[in-house]
């Protein structure tokens, strides 16, 4: 098990060395600097979100026109919204 951490502890840090390439440097106050880990990770959330509403559209536009999440995801609110004023 020690030797698989091990070996996945390797694979993300080759990872980050490519994305760190891929992103190039960053100018900061006029100052050349490499990304950060911190700055891969919050680009990546935000990569997986944006990822994972595209799947939740793609399973819309595929399922049944019958299906009860289609209905809703394509029906308009009727009423008057009750909210913060």
């Amino acid at each position: 098990m020690a030797h698989d951490r091990g070996g996945l502890k390797r694979l993300n840090t080759r990872d980050r060395k490519r994305l760190k390439r891929i992103h190039g440097l960053v100018v900061q106050l006029g100052i050349c600097r490499i990304v950060t880990n911190q700055e891969l990770r919050e680009t990546q959330k935000e990569l997986d979100i944006k990822k994972k509403r595209l799947d939740w559209i793609r399973y819309l536009v595929r399922t049944d026109h019958r299906s009860v999440v289609k209905k809703i995801s394509e029906s308009k609110p009727q009423g008057i919204r009750i909210g913060k004023s």
